[in-house]
């Protein structure tokens, strides 16, 4: 019998989650806030404010579904590969000698 193996995979779900929670909590502050004071000037900022939230939580989707992950992780630099050594010049190389 082989031991399978088990691959841990990313937690999309969480990290999205996380977006909608907090997303859901800028927009209730803000309306609350609009409701504090509510004049025709704050209006279309509190609803810009509701869309932006909107689009926000749709960008966290859409990475969640292509890539299994909500927020952009960092990639690692690659290694640079180890070069040979030049070998050393000799003596009836160098030019006047």
């Amino acid at each position: 019998m082989t031991p399978k193996t088990r691959t841990s995979e990313p937690a999309g779900g969480d990290e999205l989650m996380m977006v909608i929670a907090v997303a859901v909590i800028l927009v209730v502050a803000a309306e609350a806030a609009f409701v504090a004071y509510a004049s025709w000037l704050l209006l279309p900022f509190t609803l810009l404010g509701v869309i932006l939230a909107a689009v926000g939580v749709i960008f966290a989707l859409l990475r969640t579904i292509d890539s299994d992950t909500a927020i952009p992780t960092p990639r690692a630099k690659p290694q640079p590969s180890a070069e040979p050594a030049l070998a050393p010049i000799r003596g009836t190389a160098l030019a006047g000698r």
